[in-house]
């Protein structure tokens, strides 16, 4: 059960300078395993003193892949409470104090903030911020309560629901995948056909009837991670998912705080062809784009599009990457200047044309952060507080990667089992040379030895994710794969 604990300094400079060297090595622990990264910044960050003192209030604390954001927001000697629904292991350490509440009613939630501040006389929260998807609602909704900035609940509502967003990016004229609402009403036995033969027609006829063909993509429309997101080639497939999503529905909204209404809705959208696709990690202020990190992605395995990792910088053109930045602008603008926020943006090129996949106001997941840390040393969760907190920072204070400013290569892979629905970690070992191995970045496993793991179609689990850097795209790439082959891992059936 392995602790990764990297160490490393961070710089702006270009590619001919050398990179920091960083260290790594495996101790063991009874906890799950989690990362833990130091980071000593210098030259290019500055720590803002507004930080020291400051009580935040974070909604939702995530899964255990998000304690290195918790770390660094602590290390900025910030006041860290959490809004939960209970306590978590991972959190713990960084924690001020907790809130306990349900996350799917918002209602309950500002109730039991607003309890919480009148029981501690002389608190207030000077900011609410939140890194999970499913919470940015609650977060707006509790931040326009007490007053702090945020970006407003229609935004984000309009932004998290896919359907409706395609819908604002056609009216401002960029071109979007073409969609078709469906949601889980359709299974009532009122609106489908009996058998699964009629009922697979009535749903070709619907795709036709929108001036869609298969195959598409269906999924949550306020969905994030993949989770319930599948490739559909018939109409016998759309009624499965939809079976699917609905019989894991009051898990699915335990597990992620999500509203029932929201939960139950679901689209499809054209199936788009072709490639690249990338990640945009951004810093926004008012609209305008002041840092753009481009993560190249490894191509999804369909038909569940399961991420295998990526590369920052892109390994596309230069020209390439100015529309994708471009693009990404285009978005933001449509809204105005409501956004203020890091942001995850998703696209992908199609023929001659690029497409949004969608954008989320928050610090992107898995090893995202690691890896725009480590490339270009900017701490997405660090500037995601300075926004909350009220700070407008400026295009001046970040490097350009469209310029060549960089520190490292980076390349991450997701650990995916070759394995089908449930399976238990039978084992998890780790090679011996993997501590002399000094180009680790970031790894993060999820599972221990004897947990359950709920591979596709059952659920989205893989294993985790490691990421390496070097010089140059090539090194990083070999450097990842020597750390990957140094990783063994076994999957059986689970006990019944």
């Amino acid at each position: 059960r392995a602790v990764v604990v990297h160490e490393h300094t961070a710089t702006f400079f270009t590619r001919e300078q050398p990179p920091p060297e960083a260290t790594f090595k495996i101790s063991y622990t009874d906890d799950l395993p989690m990362v833990c990264v130091n980071c000593v910044w210098r030259d290019g960050y500055r720590m803002n003193p507004s930080f020291v003192g400051k009580n935040v209030l974070v909604v939702c604390a995530g899964s255990s892949g998000r304690a290195p954001l918790l770390r660094a927001m602590d290390d900025t000697k910030a006041n860290l409470y959490m809004l939960e629904s209970a306590e978590k292991a991972h959190a713990k350490p960084f924690v001020k104090d907790w809130i306990i509440s349900r996350l799917d009613d918002r209602e309950a939630c500002l109730a039991a903030v607003k309890q919480y501040l009148a029981t501690h006389a002389g608190l207030k929260f000077d900011a609410v911020m939140s890194y999970d998807e499913f919470s940015l609602q609650l977060c707006s909704v509790i931040a326009a309560e007490l007053g702090v900035p945020h970006t407003p609940f229609e935004v984000i509502d309009q932004i998290r629901n896919k359907f409706v967003f395609r819908q604002i990016c056609a009216s401002h004229g960029i071109r979007s995948p073409r969609v078709l609402e469906l949601g889980l009403h359709l299974l009532n036995p009122r609106n489908l056909p009996t058998t699964m033969a009629s009922a697979a027609r009535w749903v070709d006829h619907l795709v036709t009837s929108a001036g869609l063909a298969y195959p598409l993509v269906l999924k949550p429309m306020y969905g994030a991670g993949k989770i319930n997101t599948r490739r559909v080639d018939k109409g016998e497939e759309v009624i499965d998912c939809l079976q699917r999503i609905a019989d894991g529905l009051d898990a699915y909204i335990a597990r992620w705080g999500v509203p029932r209404k929201e939960a139950e809705s679901v689209f499809a959208e054209e199936y788009l062809p072709g490639g690249p696709e990338v990640d945009v990690d951004c810093v926004v202020n008012k609209g305008k784009v002041l840092f753009a990190s481009i993560n190249q992605n490894r191509d999804p395995e369909e038909p569940y599009f399961l991420e295998r990792g990526g590369m920052t910088p892109p390994v596309v053109s230069r020209e390439l990457q100015v529309e994708f930045v471009k693009l990404l602008e285009d978005v933001c603008a449509a809204f105005g200047d409501a956004i203020s926020s890091v942001c995850h943006f998703e696209a992908k090129v199609v023929g001659n044309h690029v497409y949004p996949i969608e954008l989320n106001l928050r610090v992107g997941g898995a090893e995202t952060p690691s890896m725009v840390e480590a490339a270009y040393g900017v701490s997405l969760v660090k500037e995601a507080l300075r926004i909350a907190l009220g700070d407008t920072p400026s295009k001046s204070e970040y490097p350009n990667p469209l310029k060549g400013h960089i520190c490292k290569h980076v390349s991450s892979t997701n650990l995916v089992p070759d394995w089908a629905g449930a399976g238990r970690l039978a084992s998890l070992t780790f090679d011996p040379e993997i501590e002399q191995l000094r180009d680790v970045c970031d790894m993060h496993l999820y599972f221990k030895e004897g947990d359950v793991m709920n591979c596709p179609p059952a659920g989205s689990s893989y294993l985790g994710w490691v990421t390496a850097s070097g010089s140059t795209h090539q090194e990083a790439e070999e450097n990842l794969r020597r750390v990957v082959a140094c990783i063994h891992a076994t999957l059986e059936k689970p006990d019944l």
